[in-house]
């Protein structure tokens, strides 16, 4: 089963940016869309992800991490924020951490490659992937990640300029969430029979 989250960097006078992404079962992610938006209302941007969606068949995020920035600084901060915005219009959004060196640090760990043990098949299966992988229809995120560099000051930071707002994205999101384990097993409900068939299995494994 696949599971949608939204990823965005919100801005109005620059380019700003929405990644939808896919997360499978056991927990590996793709960013398979993303949107862009310049100099228009979060009004208008909360009916072109909802046009967008329904025109990639996302039903529904489950979240959409966002810059804090866009969120009230307190319970009893006065005036709409963005985020309220995108709320009152159907978007569920939660407030992304702004630490920028251990966000960096976790999309380097979600880009790392490591060994993952399939077990929820017959012959276990094992491979090697990153836990996040970005689809080539992502042209946008594609042609700015890669010019990212670091800060001359602060190597463990990137340079702050506009082209980084996509990676910022995929930044709060990875920062919200653990990797997935390398161990992928399936999770079964309480008395389905796939649990007599697993019994069966693993006493034919023994018996050989």
């Amino acid at each position: 089963m696949i599971h949608w989250y939204g990823a965005m960097h919100w801005a109005y006078a620059a380019r700003g940016w929405m990644g939808f992404i896919a997360v499978q079962s056991d927990g590996r992610a793709m960013l398979r869309w993303e949107l862009t938006f310049y100099k228009k209302t979060p009004d208008v941007a909360a009916r072109e992800i909802h046009a967008f969606m329904k025109d990639k068949g996302i039903t529904r995020l489950i979240d959409c991490i966002a810059q804090p920035e866009l969120f009230p600084k307190t319970k009893t901060a006065r005036g709409e924020t963005v985020s309220e915005t995108f709320r009152a219009r159907g978007l569920h959004m939660t407030a992304g951490d702004k630490d920028r060196p251990n966000g960096w640090a976790r999309i380097r760990a979600w880009l790392d490659v490591r060994e993952f043990r399939d077990e929820d098949r017959e012959v276990p299966l094992v491979f090697e992937a990153p836990s996040i992988t970005f689809h080539a229809d992502c042209r946008y995120f594609l042609d700015t990640f890669l010019t990212l560099v670091s800060d001359k000051d602060h190597p463990d930071d990137i340079d702050a300029t506009t082209d980084e707002y996509p990676a910022c994205a995929i930044r709060y999101w990875v920062m919200a969430r653990p990797l997935p384990p390398t161990r992928i097993v399936k999770t079964l409900p309480e008395g389905a029979i796939g649990h007599e068939i697993d019994a069966l299995r693993r006493g034919l494994r023994r018996a050989r």
